[in-house]
């Protein structure tokens, strides 16, 4: 899994919808090259996707990357 190549990114969302901010930090971006672990709004993520509502209702998501590959979400369960 390949991690974003900016450290930090803010999404803000139509106003005509709930016109939250969702913040994406990947601190050690572009130069660690791989997620070795994610957290969504201070909680644990195991997959490697998030939901538009997700983004809707704001919020963050917090990547800690790595220079090596790991086996972060390799083979996602879908819920």
């Amino acid at each position: 899994m390949n991690a974003p190549l900016f450290s930090k990114v803010t999404i803000h969302t139509d106003p005509r919808d709930w016109g939250k901010k969702f913040v994406i930090n990947a601190n050690g971006a572009p130069l660690e090259r791989f997620i070795e672990s994610a957290m969504l709004n201070g909680k644990a993520l195991d997959r490697p996707w998030i939901t538009h509502k997700d983004l809707l209702t704001g919020g963050s998501l917090t990547l800690k990357l790595s220079k090596i590959a790991t086996k972060w979400a390799e083979t996602p369960v879908c819920k």
